[in-house]
């Protein structure tokens, strides 16, 4: 019999509920219940505020997949399919702030460095016109 990935474990749970997927104890196995709920949060926000109070509540509950397997399966109603998109965390753009500016900022305006940096990157502050005048002094 042919083993089910994290993949299929997912469309059972959510579209097909097919309760003849996990007949074998290597298939609990290979549950990942993080990575469940991570996936499962994805869906929606209704979803994701689900799994969230699920998981809360019921963590110290089942200690093993076999039951929160079934668990899962049984509380999340069948959805109608759709495509679940994986949501990437944004990389902080590139400090391209030199150390002096940086410094001289940082004591003028009387805010530590990773303050001036998240200013600069959260707001678009423009640090060229600012290198200008400090390499002027």
């Amino acid at each position: 019999m042919k083993q089910t990935t994290f993949f299929d474990n997912l469309k059972n749970i959510i579209y097909n509920k097919d309760k003849t997927l996990l007949e074998s104890e290597l298939d609990y196995k290979n549950f990942s219940l993080y990575m469940m709920n991570k996936w499962l949060s994805f869906y929606s926000n209704e979803m994701c505020s689900i799994i969230n109070k699920l998981s809360n509540t019921n963590n110290k509950v089942f200690d093993d997949n076999k039951y929160w397997y079934k668990f899962l399966f049984g509380v999340i109603p069948s959805l109608k399919y759709k495509r679940i998109e994986y949501i990437k965390k944004n990389k902080e753009k590139v400090d391209k702030i030199s150390p002096e500016v940086l410094n001289f900022l940082a004591n003028q305006m009387e805010l530590s460095q990773r303050e001036i940096r998240e200013y600069v990157n959260n707001f678009g502050i423009d640090i060229n016109s600012i290198e200008k005048l400090i390499k002027e002094k």
